[in-house]
Parts: structure tokens; sequence; C-alpha cells
């Protein structure tokens, strides 16, 4: 009785483990999308703010 305890107590750490790292690998993916999208967005709006420059000066 006591191995077989030990052996799911064993499966039960081991299945724990496994959620737990596939929780913070999906996290650390959410983090990299939202981390590349916020790139996106600050070179656009660089973009933006040369284009708009370049405009003024050609026209004013």
């Amino acid at each position: 009785m006591k191995q077989s305890f030990n052996e799911w107590e064993s499966q039960w750490s081991s299945a724990r483990r496994r959620e737990r790292l596939a929780t913070e690998r999906q996290q650390l993916e959410q983090e990299k999308y939202v981390a590349g999208w916020r790139r996106n967005l600050a070179i656009l709006g660089v973009c933006v703010l040369v284009l708009i420059v370049v405009l003024v000066r050609r026209f004013a």
C-alpha cells in the first residue's frame, strides 16, 4: 500500500510540474507576442512622426 501511494504521489507531482511548466511557457509566449506588437506600434509611430515632419517641411 505504501509503495502504491508513493507511486501515485510521484505521478501527481510530475503532472503538477508539467502543468506548471506548460503554464509558464504559455505566459512567456504571450509576453513575447505582446512585446512584438508594442515594438511594431512604436516603429509605426516613429514612421508616422517622420512622415509628418517631412510633409510639414515640404509644404511650409
